[in-house]
């Protein structure tokens, strides 16, 4: 990308690197995200898309051999979810609302096929927001008044909670 400020645009010379020109390309891959030069998304997302349908085949199947819905929502995250927010940070804010439909239909799929409801794109991707955890619920061991308050990620169980709590250690991911 070049950044040209000045009023009268003459046109630069080709960018080079040690006297081999650089090409230009409208998009390549880098670690599985396919970056375009207007910066659309959409490549990636219908990549991504491909390769969750593929799976949700296996989704299917594991159904059909009635495995526990546990079990069902272990391999969703593993396999299916794991595809769905591969370079989310990178993408998910450039995406349009229509990429960001195509997606959820993807988890919709899925949660009709388990049969439980599982967290949306968005709830995946959006910040972790720590809350204070509430007094009458930490434990008296070596915690005070005194103390700074304990923040924990709503996404975390109850036995993670309560860890953070008597170690007084601040939530992982936030």
């Amino acid at each position: 990308m070049i950044v040209d400020f000045r009023k009268s645009t003459v046109p630069p010379p080709p960018p080079s690197v040690m006297d081999s020109p650089i090409t230009s390309v409208e998009s390549f891959r880098f670690l599985g995200t396919t970056i375009t030069q207007d910066l659309k998304w959409e490549p990636t997302i219908s990549s991504l898309i491909k390769k969750a349908q593929q799976r949700m085949y296996f989704l299917r199947q594991l159904r059909k051999a009635k495995l526990p819905a546990q079990m069902l929502v272990q391999f969703y995250t593993a396999i299916i979810e794991s595809i769905l927010t591969s370079s989310i940070t990178v993408w998910f804010a450039g995406a349009t609302v229509r990429d960001k439909q195509r997606l959820q239909r993807i988890v919709r799929s899925a949660e009709e096929v388990i049969g439980r409801s599982l967290p949306s794109l968005q709830d995946l991707h959006g910040p972790c927001l720590p809350s204070p955890l509430p007094a009458h619920s930490r434990p008296n061991t070596a915690l005070t008044e005194e103390s700074p308050s304990i923040w924990v990620c709503p996404r975390h169980d109850a036995s993670l909670e309560s860890r953070m709590a008597i170690t007084g250690m601040s939530c992982c991911c936030c």
